[in-house]
């Protein structure tokens, strides 16, 4: 039955991760954009830390008997939350404002009522369509690659992260804090990059500055794991996901921009998509590189450190190659240059 639960969950789950940026553009004007697609995608990391959290609080194991207590109670709320988000959903949301915000949600609005007054049904065929657009664009690609290295190695990073640390005599406990460390700067700087980006609109530049500092703080992080090292393993974890988690809002952006007017949603969908399956193979080949070096050898450069940084400087190198050209904005520039001129 748990098995059963995670697979719908696992159905579900797209449908959030995809349509912050559809969202974002639907509802929101050109100087509020950048921080709505932000604050969406903030939420993602707040609902990892509260799934991470709330167990520790409510399910403990008799130390006697090895009996475990609260699993019922975890999942009974586990589903309360997921009936009142949906309840809230259907009582407070509309499909879409009374007036598109911008240029680039009235050509969707146009696009979904022309296919609408025509009967033209959505096909799995039309979505495949769309992807296969995407995956020949060469800008795509090169984010696509960037990204999903980036959001692969941050969840192998999670997934196996006391593993990492338990060679240098850190405790679960430890890399908990570090884990909670990481995502609370990361929301910082996320929510002061949704800022500079709405008021700036320099999404290249920004990818590639925050993509040059994550590889710097990772290795940083690496650098730092050692024995009785904890104070500034926790200035690394800071450091780390300071750099690194703004990088989901800005790289998101930067599909919708490089592939204008194919719809957000199929954008950041295999953006996501990528960084998932990366994230599968890079937590096994991460786990089989720390079972290599079972203690610690009196070195911080073990196989899966070496693993983690190069598989960051090929992102690095994906992102440092990546431009484009700004094509949601040339369009919404014309369309107002236009009605400025009638």
């Amino acid at each position: 039955m748990l098995l059963l639960g995670q697979m719908f969950s696992a159905f579900a789950q797209p449908i959030f991760t995809n349509t912050p940026a559809r969202i974002a553009n639907d509802w929101f004007p050109m100087d509020e954009r950048d921080m709505a697609l932000t604050v969406g995608n903030i939420g993602f990391g707040l609902g990892n830390i509260v799934g991470m959290g709330l167990p520790g609080l409510v399910v403990t194991m008799d130390a006697n008997t090895a009996q475990v207590h609260g699993l019922e109670f975890l999942l009974m709320q586990q589903i309360g939350i997921s009936l009142l988000a949906f309840a809230w959903c259907c009582a407070g949301f509309s499909e879409e404002p009374q007036f598109p915000p911008s240029y680039a949600a009235a050509r969707r609005r146009q696009e979904r009522n022309s296919r609408s007054q025509a009967e033209e049904p959505i096909s799995i065929s039309s979505v495949l369509n769309d992807y296969a657009t995407l995956l020949q664009n060469w800008s795509f690609l090169l984010l696509l690659g960037a990204f999903s290295i980036l959001l692969g190695g941050f969840n192998a990073i999670f997934t196996d992260m006391e593993q990492l640390l338990k060679p240098a005599s850190y405790t679960f406990a430890d890399a908990s804090t570090f884990g909670n460390i990481f995502m609370l700067a990361g929301f910082v700087t996320s929510g002061l990059s949704g800022v500079l980006l709405d008021r700036t609109h320099a999404y290249i530049t920004t990818f590639r500055a925050c993509f040059v500092c994550t590889f710097l703080a990772a290795f940083n992080f690496m650098m730092q794991i050692k024995p009785r090292n904890h104070s500034m393993l926790m200035v690394a974890s800071v450091l780390f996901g300071a750099s690194s988690l703004p990088l989901l809002p800005v790289s998101l952006n930067c599909a919708v921009e490089a592939t204008f007017p194919t719809p957000e949603e199929d954008s950041a969908g295999l953006l996501i998509l990528g960084g998932n399956y990366a994230g599968v193979i890079f937590s096994y080949m991460l786990a089989a590189f720390i079972e290599m070096t079972p203690s610690y050898n009196g070195t911080v450069w073990t196989l899966a450190a070496k693993f983690t940084i190069l598989a960051l400087a090929i992102g690095l190198v994906c992102s440092l190659c990546f431009h484009t050209t700004y094509k949601r904005q040339a369009a919404e520039i014309e369309s107002e240059d236009a009605c400025d001129s009638e």
